[in-house]
């Protein structure tokens, strides 16, 4: 889920608004049950829960302004997560008022038809079941649970419509009383008020629209496009083809045309209202990082050329050494890709674990071709040139675990 990087007593706000989903959604369940089996006592029960989830609300909102004040507070984030609790308290109005039309139906004695009773029922499933994925998602942060909810809200906003324009067509032919008629659209009027506010919470907590969420797979894609250009240099290094290496250099214009067009829908999205800036700026960010890999992608390409162009041989161990460098850096970015795209923490992991094994790899090679250097076995000019391509390999490894790290860091 686009969710920022927040202190462990912010994440503990969200599991808490969770929390008031869940105790919600028990509340429902026992109005439910008291609806079906015409019990009211079920239903002040279910409605002794009320007040518990509104003080709930109260605390939130107390601990969010305290840490609003705080001198290092995010104050987007706080900021954002305010309307969460707002919205949920509005779902909890709602849902007070359908205990109180569905307790009015019991103790007056309306009676609905068994096709009125079973989609009462169903709306009262379905705004349960919304109540419950929505907790859950405001706890894991859960992208697949996002997308059932809108999926879910959506389906039962066309039911109820579906339910309104069948009773109305009851009532005309006279199948249903008014009474009754009156106190079914009260209970379905005051549910969908429960359902509509969940979803506003749910969509506070998802502020990042699809568009902002795409973000994500074409950073992946700046990746995947950096590891074929290491592909083709690897190939011209390998097999001394400057086509190859002129080749990649084609793509590198391509994924910094890229970066821009982030830049630029990011920037656009800053200046809508209600938008997470902490999350557009660490996004931000993350682009930078990628595109200061490619650049010492650029250069890498450049001193590989440079060596190709001008025929300076490397000793079979260089070559194996410069190689082996481009391999692993070529497994960096793919892994780095799939991970950002995939949103997989183990990937990530892989990717910084990865990165450090390199550094020390490359910290050997480095102190065995001065030896080298030293003992007359490597000429100068090479030597230079080899430094210069570890460098700037060096260089994409090192931005490339800033972007992945940074990618994480953010959710």
């Amino acid at each position: 889920m686009a969710s920022p990087n927040v202190g462990d007593d912010i994440k503990r706000v969200l599991e808490r608004i969770g929390g008031m989903c869940f105790k919600a959604e028990s509340a429902l369940s026992l109005c439910m049950d008291g609806l079906m089996k015409h019990k009211v006592d079920l239903v002040d029960e279910a409605r002794k829960v009320i007040p518990a989830i509104r003080d709930e609300g109260t605390e939130l909102r107390a601990l969010l302004s305290k840490k609003a004040a705080e001198p290092d507070a995010n104050w987007e984030l706080v900021k954002s997560l305010m309307p969460i609790v707002s919205s949920i308290e509005m779902a909890v109005t709602g849902l007070d008022a359908t205990l109180q039309h569905v307790r009015d139906k019991i103790s007056e004695e309306i009676l609905f038809s068994d096709k009125a009773a079973g989609e009462i029922r169903h709306l009262f499933e379905e705004t349960r079941d919304i109540l419950k994925t929505v907790g859950e998602t405001l706890v894991t942060r859960n992208e697949v649970n996002m997308e059932y909810v809108v999926g879910k809200y959506k389906n039962l906003y066309e039911v109820i419509d579906a339910y309104a324009e069948g009773h109305e067509e009851r009532l005309i032919k006279g199948l249903c009383q008014p009474q009754s008629s009156v106190m079914y659209l009260n209970i379905m009027d005051s549910i969908t008020t429960v359902s509509r506010h969940t979803k506003q919470a749910f969509m506070a907590i998802t502020s990042v629209s699809s568009d902002i969420r795409s973000v994500s797979e074409r950073i992946g894609g700046m990746c995947f496009e950096a590891e074929s250009v290491l592909n083709l240099c690897m190939d011209g290094f390998a097999k001394h083809k400057v086509d190859s290496i002129d080749e990649a250099r084609k793509v590198i214009p391509v994924i910094r045309s890229e970066g821009n067009e982030l830049r630029k829908m990011l920037s656009d999205k800053a200046k809508e209202p209600y938008v997470n800036k902490e999350l557009i700026k660490s996004c931000m960010s993350i682009i930078s990082s990628i595109e200061m890999a490619v650049i010492g992608l650029d250069s890498t390409l450049q001193h590989v050329k440079y060596k190709v162009s001008e025929g300076i041989s490397f000793s079979d161990k260089a070559a194996n050494e410069v190689c082996h460098l481009f391999k692993e850096t070529i497994n960096v970015l793919k892994t780095t890709g799939g991970a950002i795209v995939t949103k997989n923490e183990i990937l990530m992991k892989h990717v910084v674990d990865k990165c450090k094994n390199i550094d020390q790899i490359v910290k050997c090679y480095e102190k065995g071709h001065e030896e080298r250097l030293i003992k007359g076995m490597c000429k100068t000019q090479a030597f230079s040139v080899y430094l210069n391509i570890v460098d700037s390999v060096m260089t994409v490894v090192w931005h490339t675990k800033q972007a992945v790290m940074r990618f994480f860091e953010c959710r």
